[in-house]
């Protein structure tokens, strides 16, 4: 289906928040998330989400690399 960006960045936003929230499956909710950040890097919602998730699951490696890229 031909999707456009900002419906695919909202679908994946609902994905991952369902996936987080109602699943409580943190692993699928992550990627949500990852690749929603590469989609919008700036969006501090997203960051937000994957540093809960990361330190959740104890992924310092992914959370130094997240909390780096935030600061440059």
């Amino acid at each position: 289906p031909n999707t456009t960006p900002d419906a695919r960045i909202g679908l994946l936003r609902r994905m991952a928040r369902i996936a987080e929230h109602q699943l409580h499956d943190d692993e699928r909710a992550g990627a949500y998330w990852a690749e929603l950040l590469a989609l919008r890097p700036d969006d501090l919602e997203i960051v937000d989400r994957l540093v809960a998730l990361y330190e959740l699951q104890d992924r310092t490696e992914e959370l130094a690399a997240l909390l780096r890229r935030a600061v440059d």
